[in-house]
């Protein structure tokens, strides 16, 4: 009997066949990549483990402290403690989130500067004016103000005060010159025993007017001036002021302050002060000298010194009919300051002078006729 063949499959039933080559390899790099990941899950979970597992154990306390350096070549700085202060509807509505604490480093204690920014001294020492501060004792027995606010200045000892007998009221003119320029000047002097007003004033061609005056009382060291004004053209430009409750000389054209001594004075009123002191003794020998303190309104407060010189009048060939007084410059490009008194009281001065050294051309005040009486000034 002949073998019997098997019968072919029907329709309907899956045919095996092997995957082409190209399939294959892609199946395999799945596997692997699938295989390798599930690997490092395996390994991660497991370190994990071995990681934390010290941390479950207690351990002993460590005997020294551990320094934890958290940047390279830089040691460990604590923040600096901060006061949240008591807030405030306006501070409420600028506040912002609140930080997170930090973990404490133990650090060495840090030494914080309490000096004031703004009570530092913004400029150097300034050759331009002298500096004050306290000082213990006067001549004629005067009792000096508190040492000036200022920081950044030096120490000068105050100049000393002097009995006055002041000029009565009166009006002086003077012919001014300087070079081949002429003009004409005027110092009003007004006072009424309590209260005095000294104003003076010049013109001269190709220079700014000179318009300075004063006002103020008296006190134990002479004229005490409250207020200086300089005017340009009718309008006061610049001001010192005498602050007696303060014991301070301040300027409207500058952010210095001075001590006031007893006895300072201003560019107004130094002359009829210097009068005054010649006038309260009966003689003075050359080489002898006056020390005012005097206020300019560029924020100065100089020691004028008055030396008394040989008897020259202010022209030649007046020998003897004036006493010299004169004011050497302090710096370089300062005034020199001649006066010539009359020998009879009230020393009416005959001539002034200024020259800037070195190299300034003289400018000379010389009196005119005789003074006139000035009515008193009303009280301020």
């Amino acid at each position: 009997m002949p073998a019997t063949l098997p019968r072919p499959l029907s329709a309907g039933v899956l045919t095996l066949r092997p995957l082409p080559a190209p399939v294959r390899r892609r199946l395999a790099f799945a596997a692997l990549g699938l295989a390798v990941w599930l690997g490092h899950r395996w390994l991660l979970a497991g370190l994990g483990d071995w990681v934390a597992r010290p941390a479950a154990t207690a351990l002993p306390a460590a005997s020294a402290p551990v320094s934890v350096w958290l940047l390279p070549r830089a040691a460990p700085v604590a923040a600096p403690a901060v006061t949240t202060p008591k807030a405030t509807p306006t501070a409420s509505r600028r506040a912002g989130p609140t930080p997170q604490a930090l973990p404490h480093v133990a650090t060495a204690p840090v030494e914080v500067s309490t000096t004031r920014a703004d009570t530092a001294p913004t400029d150097p020492p300034s050759p331009m004016a002298p500096a004050v501060h306290e000082n213990t004792a006067q001549p004629g027995g005067a009792t000096p103000p508190p040492s000036s606010p200022l920081p950044d200045e030096g120490a000068a000892a105050a100049p000393p005060t002097y009995p006055t007998r002041l000029p009565p009221s009166a009006r002086l003119r003077f012919a001014v010159q300087r070079g081949e320029q002429r003009g004409e000047a005027e110092w009003l002097w007004q006072h009424d025993g309590q209260h005095f007003s000294s104003h003076l004033q010049s013109a001269l061609p190709g220079r700014s007017p000179l318009d300075h005056q004063t006002r103020g009382e008296f006190d134990s060291a002479g004229l005490a001036p409250v207020r200086m004004l300089e005017s340009q053209r009718g309008r006061a430009v610049r001001a010192v002021n005498f602050q007696r409750d303060k014991g301070l000389v301040s300027f409207s054209g500058s952010a210095r302050q001075w001590a006031l001594w007893p006895g300072a004075q201003d560019r107004a009123s130094w002359l009829p002060q210097l009068l005054g002191v010649v006038a309260a003794r009966s003689a003075w020998a050359p080489g002898q000298q006056i020390e005012l303190a005097v206020a300019s309104p560029r924020g100065e407060l100089d020691r004028w010194a008055f030396v008394l010189v040989d008897g020259d009048g202010p022209d030649e060939g007046q020998r003897g009919a004036a006493t010299h007084w004169v004011r050497q410059p302090l710096r370089p490009y300062d005034s020199r300051v001649d006066v010539w008194l009359d020998r009879s009281a009230p020393h009416w001065p005959l001539a002034l002078q200024w020259q800037v050294v070195p190299g300034g051309e003289p400018l000379r005040w010389r009196l005119v006729g005789t003074p006139d009486s000035a009515t008193q000034p009303a009280s301020p």
